[in-house]
């Protein structure tokens, strides 16, 4: 006769609350990097400077 598995109850505490300080406009995004670095970017931003500025805030 095989074992049942034991269930521990588990309490987590609540996630952070990500809400901006200022809200998105239509056709702007936001990247949150590692290290808590954001870049946020307005539709037609020009993608080689936004890579640029990318690769720079993570060191590569």
């Amino acid at each position: 006769m095989a074992s049942r598995p034991s269930f521990v109850p588990l309490a987590l505490p609540a996630p952070q609350s990500s809400v901006r300080d200022e809200p998105s406009r239509p056709g702007a995004i936001e990247i949150e990097l590692a290290g808590g670095h954001r870049l946020r970017a307005e539709a037609g931003a020009d993608v080689a400077l936004l890579q640029g500025v990318i690769v720079a805030l993570l060191g590569r």
